[in-house]
């Protein structure tokens, strides 16, 4: 699997060629290639013989083609949102040899092949679990004339366990520029911290344990443009996935946000919320004004609802709708709090300065997403010790504010869990748990 999804900063196969769209009409067949996509539509499973004998000789069907035994077949596409840093320098153009030609019609399909995003890939020898809907995969294998003959390879992203020291010191530098692009609004820059590190993981009943959404409320539409467009930039910069909506009451009207099964072509038809695990999607709601939702626009309300509060996408399969989990960080930029989209945290954006977007050394960048890869897929726990201040303190905020409920206190949790993994610790400290604390007084002031 390509990371969680991160795979990209370390890759011992990065001398093997990636097969792309631009590349995929001119690599000669018998190449080993690499092909990276996102599992868009599972096309189910299909039986192939193994082993047969022609005449004296034994052959098989695995890995080719050429007889009509029917082969495992899997669908994968170009993962949405894929930002181009992530892209291996071992992805060139691959122009034919010399001393090889093909027949017109073979030249003619390559050419129809590189206008393709997408392409069908048949896995052998692989349990069902080990492949799921939206997840990102690398695969490695030999490509044999128009088709692909591919042998999933599960990557693993390699790092040991990061030092204390090196952490900290990446972790100042990254929440100073995240500072710098917010505009020296330091509140809003250690949430936004802690948002870039939010993943679910686990589920408890309908609750997704990890997620941690933000509402940046307080912009109009000349905000938006100098800090959100910063902003932007500089998640586009740092994470793998990235993928915007400019929100809009046409927008909720017209747009295909939830896949669907066309039964015609028997594939399913990637709406715009079927991202890949890890993604992160920024949602300008600066420009949604009052108006008249159709159904169409409902139903997408209500899906992006569901995506905000359970971390699901229903996919629409004509005859019956079917919920499934997701992954997706989720960033509101808003003119007040907005109430179609209810977030995590809600905090009013307060910039003291124009926000600039510095330019950056590549080393540092890769520094910055080589902390928010790693640091996001530590374990962690609550020692004992610590477990009884946490809930002292939860019960004391009980008694002083009778309308906090269990989703405001599963909410500080989460917090503790990222300030101290934002460190690099797998402990919650009482220290990082005052850390939270006051940044969450901090703000509610500004919410009052």
């Amino acid at each position: 699997m390509v990371g969680l999804p991160y795979d990209y900063l370390v890759n011992p196969l990065g001398a093997v060629p990636i097969l792309n769209a631009a590349n995929v009409g001119w690599i000669q067949p018998n190449t080993l290639v690499r092909y990276r996509g996102m599992i868009q539509d599972m096309l189910g499973n299909e039986l192939y013989v193994g082993a047969y004998k022609d005449g004296a000789t034994w052959r098989t069907n695995k890995f080719t083609d050429v007889s009509q035994f029917p082969m495992n077949l899997s669908s994968d596409m170009r993962v949405p949102g894929q930002n181009p840093w992530t892209e291996s320098s071992s992805e060139v153009m691959l122009h034919p040899c010399e001393n090889w030609e093909s027949p017109p019609r073979e030249k003619r399909q390559r050419e129809d092949d590189a206008a393709i995003d997408g392409m069908d890939t048949q896995v052998y020898d692989s349990p069902e679990d080990d492949l799921k809907l939206n997840d990102v995969f690398e695969f490695i294998g030999v490509r044999h004339f128009l088709m692909l003959r591919l042998e999933m390879t599960r990557m693993t992203l390699m790092s040991s366990q990061p030092k204390s020291s090196l952490v900290k010191e990446i972790r100042q530098t990254l929440l100073g520029h995240l500072t710098a692009v917010l505009g020296n609004d330091g509140v809003a820059a250690h949430l936004m911290l802690l948002h870039l590190l939010s993943r679910v993981h686990t589920r408890v009943d309908t609750l997704a344990v990890g997620k941690l959404s933000l509402n940046l409320a307080g912009f109009n539409n000349e905000s938006v443009s100098i800090f959100g467009n910063s902003l932007n930039l500089a998640i586009k910069n740092l994470l793998p996935f990235t993928h915007g909506i400019l929100l809009t009451v046409d927008y909720l009207n017209a747009a295909s946000l939830a896949p669907r099964k066309d039964y015609q072509t028997n594939r399913l038809a990637s709406g715009v919320l079927q991202l890949a695990e890890g993604s992160h999607m920024t949602i300008d709601a600066t420009q949604l004004q009052a108006g008249t939702l159709n159904a169409v626009g409902v139903e997408n309300s209500r899906l992006l609802k569901n995506l905000m509060e359970l971390q699901k996408v229903e996919y629409d399969f004509k005859y019956y709708k079917m919920e499934m989990a997701a992954d997706v960080q989720l960033l509101i930029l808003s003119e007040g709090k907005s109430n179609i989209l209810p977030a995590d945290l809600v905090i009013p954006f307060h910039p003291s300065s124009v926000g600039s977007y510095e330019v950056v050394d590549a080393d540092t960048l890769k520094a910055w997403r080589w902390y928010l890869s790693t640091l996001r897929t530590l374990p962690h726990s609550i020692e004992p010790e610590m477990q009884k201040v946490v809930e002292d303190d939860l019960v004391a905020a009980r008694q002083a504010d009778r309308s906090l409920g269990s989703q405001e206190f599963s909410k500080w949790l989460t917090m503790g869990r990222l300030m101290s993994v934002s460190f690099g610790e797998t402990c919650l400290s009482l220290e990082h748990w005052q850390m939270v604390k006051e940044l969450e007084r901090l703000r509610r002031e500004r919410l009052k």
